[in-house]
């Protein structure tokens, strides 16, 4: 494996004291989204997308670079890529994932995950709409004691809105994240690259 030039993105926040400034957090959602696009176009989800699988490195003019790491619960949509993907190191977890087992860290799965429905690329969009709240707010949009308190929380609770928790958000910004973190997957946008024409236009 290559020796990345970078740091787990809690640290980065951490660093930051908590929470990022908005310019920092756009430039790693929008990379983030990039990863998730090039995943998706060739038929994997990675359904496992939270701040520990997400490295940032630094760039040249003050940018950042970010790799999307750790694709071992990843689902593969098209059959015709299984073999090609597999050789790549992304499992196949067809035979050995029950149909109750729940996949994904709590406190970032979309709601479908939380009740074993079938899975698209949209399960990965809610879980990068949590980790763009939690990066701008400081906080996840919701608490909860325990992983199934969290689990339902994602299923039934209504998301707070970025603006209840960050002032100053833009309208545009904060219906971005809310259409992120929508209960349905079709309420959300329609795939990365939708999400990343959408996301342009509120760079700070």
């Amino acid at each position: 494996m290559p020796l990345l030039a970078g740091d787990p993105l809690p640290v980065r926040v951490a660093r930051a004291g908590g929470k990022l400034a908005l310019r920092d957090a756009w430039l790693i959602v929008d990379q983030a989204a990039a990863a998730l696009a090039a995943a998706h176009e060739i038929g994997v989800v990675h359904r496992d997308l939270k701040p520990d699988n997400i490295i940032v490195g630094n760039a040249a003019g003050g940018g950042v670079h970010v790799w999307l790491l750790d694709f071992g619960l990843a689902k593969l949509t098209r059959p015709s890529m299984r073999q090609t993907v597999r050789l790549k190191g992304v499992g196949d977890d067809d035979a050995q994932t029950k149909p109750s087992q729940i996949i994904g860290s709590p406190a970032y799965l979309s709601p479908e995950q939380g009740i074993n429905l079938p899975l698209d690329p949209r399960c990965d969009l809610y879980s990068l709409g949590v980790v763009a709240f939690e990066m701008l707010s400081g906080d996840l949009p919701f608490g909860a004691e325990t992983a199934d308190a969290m689990i339902q929380a994602h299923v039934h609770a209504p998301a707070p809105r970025l603006s209840t928790r960050v002032s100053g958000v833009s309208p545009q910004l904060d219906q971005l994240i809310a259409d992120l973190l929508a209960k349905r997957p079709s309420q959300r946008p329609a795939s990365a690259e939708d999400f990343r024409g959408r996301w342009q236009p509120v760079r700070p």
